[in-house]
């Protein structure tokens, strides 16, 4: 008898010391197992690296290969004053300006080079 009293007052005292970790925990139902944030292995990242840097090089390759095709279609001129205005973001007033020439110079020949482009690209 003495044994199963200490037993079990041992008993509660261990589990009530330790109901605090228990109490702040999350369960590990299927509702919460999204929650759960696990970390990458390093594998993981290095594919997830080589994948994003085979996408680039592909982007960059397919990218090259459109910028040959537009500039075979320009003539140097309509690709340079199409390059000021749509990347380098030039106006038209300014593109003119730089090269000593009307606005309606550069006006004419960006939209011939858009209709070229329209042409041959379906753009």
């Amino acid at each position: 008898m003495r044994w199963k009293h200490w037993s079990d007052s041992d008993y509660h005292t261990m589990e009530k010391s330790g109901r605090s970790y228990y109490d702040n925990g999350l369960p590990l139902a299927d509702e919460y197992l999204d929650l759960i944030v696990s970390v990458p292995s390093v594998e993981d990242e290095l594919f997830q690296k080589l994948a994003e840097a085979e996408s680039d090089a592909e982007r960059a390759r397919t990218c090259a290969i459109l910028m040959v095709q537009i500039r075979s279609c320009l003539t140097q001129k309509q690709y340079r004053r199409l390059w000021l205005l749509c990347v380098e973001g030039m106006s038209v007033e300014a593109i003119a300006a730089m090269e000593g020439v009307t606005h309606q110079n550069v006006s004419k020949s960006i939209i011939k080079a858009q209709k070229k482009l329209q042409k041959n690209f379906g753009l």
